[in-house]
């Protein structure tokens, strides 16, 4: 036990981790999610890849996983940018409209 505390490595990881939900934090507030979501999911797939590849010493399947490996990341792709673009059925906001502020909203009907 003793020796995980004393690895760079626990360090490194707890440094870059606490920057990531830092910048994440940026990325959410930085403009519409249109614009960030998809770069966010389809990043964090990938670095998960290479980070497999670089720093575990996997190595991914080739031969007859290849055809299927690919489609699913085809998949993944088309589901992470038609889910961004699509309208929001609970308050009708699409990715072209912008959300209303509280003061521009309605006033609600009382009884």
């Amino acid at each position: 036990m003793p020796a995980f505390f004393l690895a760079w490595q626990t360090y490194g990881f707890a440094a870059v981790g606490s920057l990531s939900v830092f910048l994440l934090g940026y990325a959410m507030r930085g403009g519409p999610l249109i614009a960030s979501q998809p770069a966010l999911t389809l990043g964090d797939a990938t670095v998960s890849f290479f980070l497999g590849v670089r720093l575990f010493a996997e190595t991914p399947r080739s031969g007859t996983w290849l055809p299927p490996a690919l489609s699913g990341l085809a998949l993944l792709c088309y589901g992470v940018f038609a889910l961004s673009h699509t309208r929001c059925p609970a308050k009708g906001v699409g990715p072209d409209e912008d959300v209303p502020h509280q003061d521009e909203r309605p006033a609600a009907a009382t009884m």
